[in-house]
């Protein structure tokens, strides 16, 4: 497991591929967040709407698209 040094590393170098634009990082709106679908109790409506957008993604990725 980590601790907080290798995670202040981490943040470092992810900070570093941001500014070189190595990684591109777009806004997602709270109510998209696809990691909600793990780590919280969700509604049957939006868990059906993430299921849904995780299959979409998995099939655009497999297509070589992008999502």
């Amino acid at each position: 497991m980590k601790g907080p040094k290798h995670i202040a590393i981490d943040c470092h170098f992810i900070r570093e591929k941001i500014v070189s634009r190595d990684i591109k990082t777009k806004f997602v709106n709270w109510n998209d967040q696809l990691g909600d679908i793990v780590i919280k109790s969700l509604r049957e409506t939006r868990m059906i709407r993430f299921v849904t957008n995780l299959v979409y993604m998995i099939y655009m990725h497999q297509l070589g698209g992008e999502y």
